[in-house]
């Protein structure tokens, strides 16, 4: 089944990048050769299976927004922002099939998967939104979020506006902070909200699938990246196996 997705050159069929193999571009080129074109994954670790479980509530909440426009927003205090009704959206949500764009010159196949889309009533534009969820001790604030997550956002706005969707140049990102300070547990857990926007740029869409096309298409392997640990893990460890 892995051999499927290993990157062949001249195939017919588009090779499909989703988002968590750009991801993997952007953190480390020789990583990233390995897993597409050789089929070597890095090894990770278990399921987040509670990080999983509170975006399917935060998607339950916002799904109860869209049938009932009169149930009040307890999440963001912003009028006008609304959940929308889309033909597409439980589709860009399916993980199995997701929102897809297949880009001509490099025969991409560009894919990801929606958390949310969001009306703004300001602009009278559709909004990307992405939900996060994590456990911080301190005040959380737009300093401390990953820059990779408003990359996701303008890598779905791209995706949107291939398949003929007007977006907001603004993206919103959910983060739900588990709070440490309980007192006590009994069965629950409780999170405080944070609502993040900001302007996407995806100018940098074009530039990178063309970048990861010359990768595929060329049979060197990229210079290892200093800071990567798992290249420095297996360069280490060639090394010792070599005394040996």
């Amino acid at each position: 089944m892995w051999k499927k997705k290993i990157y062949i050159k001249n195939n017919l069929a588009p090779f499909e990048l989703n988002r968590t193999k750009i991801d993997l571009y952007f953190d480390c080129k020789k990583c990233f050769f390995f897993n597409t074109k050789k089929g070597i994954r890095r090894p990770h670790g278990p399921p987040s299976v509670l990080n999983n479980t509170v975006i399917k509530l935060v998607k339950d909440h916002f799904n109860l927004l869209r049938l009932k426009k009169n149930v009040t927003n307890k999440i963001i205090n912003n009028k006008n922002l609304i959940p929308i009704n889309h033909e597409s959206l439980e589709i860009w949500r399916n993980p199995l099939v997701g929102v897809s764009f297949v880009h001509k010159e490099t025969n991409l196949k560009l894919t990801a998967t929606l958390n949310d889309l969001w009306f703004d009533k300001d602009v009278k534009k559709i909004c990307v939104v992405d939900f996060k969820s994590t456990s911080k001790s301190k005040n959380l604030d737009e300093s401390i979020v990953w820059f990779g997550y408003w990359r996701h956002l303008a890598y779905y706005k791209y995706l949107l506006e291939k398949n003929g969707l007007d977006i907001s140049n603004v993206g919103y990102l959910l983060l739900l902070n588990g709070k440490k300070n309980q007192k006590t547990f009994e069965n629950k857990l409780y999170f405080d909200s944070h609502l993040f926007s900001k302007v996407l740029d995806n100018y940098w869409v074009e530039n990178t699938i063309y970048d990861i096309y010359n990768i595929l298409k060329n049979d060197q392997i990229p210079t290892q990246k200093n800071n990567c640990a798992y290249c420095n893990y297996f360069s280490n460890l060639e090394s010792v196996n070599g005394k040996l």
